[in-house]
């Protein structure tokens, strides 16, 4: 069974290449995509990781001094819905 997806939205592309290479020295499976239309926070590149690595995502961020990112899935009627990063379990 695969996992749902989040897109994790930073401030700017510099911040989302540097949580890319922190989530994956963490040892995450994150991909770079555009970030959806629908989603009206942060740059227009974004990570997409398993919605059950968004707690550990948050945590490598802030570990590293970065401000954790927004998490955004989508909801049951096709909208997108920000969850915090502790709901990511």
């Amino acid at each position: 069974m695969s996992h749902p997806m989040v897109y994790a939205v930073f401030e700017n592309t510099h911040s989302t290449l540097r949580a890319e290479n922190i989530f994956k020295e963490g040892g995450l499976v994150v991909r770079t995509a555009m970030k959806p239309s629908g989603i009206g926070a942060g740059c227009q590149m974004a990570l997409t990781l398993p919605r059950v690595s968004a707690t550990l995502a948050a945590v490598l961020c802030r570990e590293a001094g970065m401000r954790a990112p927004l998490f955004f899935t989508k909801g049951k009627d096709g909208s997108w819905e920000e969850i915090s990063g502790a709901e990511g379990q």
